[in-house]
């Protein structure tokens, strides 16, 4: 797993939900944009999604507050991938951010600063 920093918007609002172990986690997807030029010459956007996934559970409250469908944000995080078979039996690699450490923070790009909850407290 290696550090990652990505900027992008909120695919949902932010989802509490429990693990198989008992543990809550915030999850919401996150769309960075790529863009290209097809053999028109015309400039192609496609979104492409990461999985965000939130283990520091004493901060939800205010993530929950901050973090709304739509939102422009940086996320400094872990990244990791699922893989998963499609109808066809082809492996997919699905990125995820994991957001667990100290040193892993979400900020507003626009504002150039990260949410309080995450400066040493």
């Amino acid at each position: 797993m290696e550090k990652i920093q990505i900027k992008g918007r909120l695919g949902t609002n932010p989802n509490l939900q429990m693990t198989q172990h008992g543990e809550q986690i915030l999850t919401f997807p996150i769309a960075l944009n790529s863009q290209y030029k097809n053999k028109r010459g015309i400039t192609i956007t496609k979104p492409n999604w990461h999985q965000v996934i939130i283990c520091r559970k004493d901060k939800f409250e205010m993530i929950l507050e901050f973090l709304k469908k739509g939102k422009l944000v940086e996320i400094h995080g872990t990244l990791s991938f699922s893989v998963l078979k499609n109808k066809y039996g082809k492996e997919k690699k699905n990125p995820i951010i994991f957001i667990k450490d100290e040193d892993d923070n979400i900020g507003f790009p626009q504002r150039s600063s990260f949410l309080p909850m995450y400066y040493n407290n």
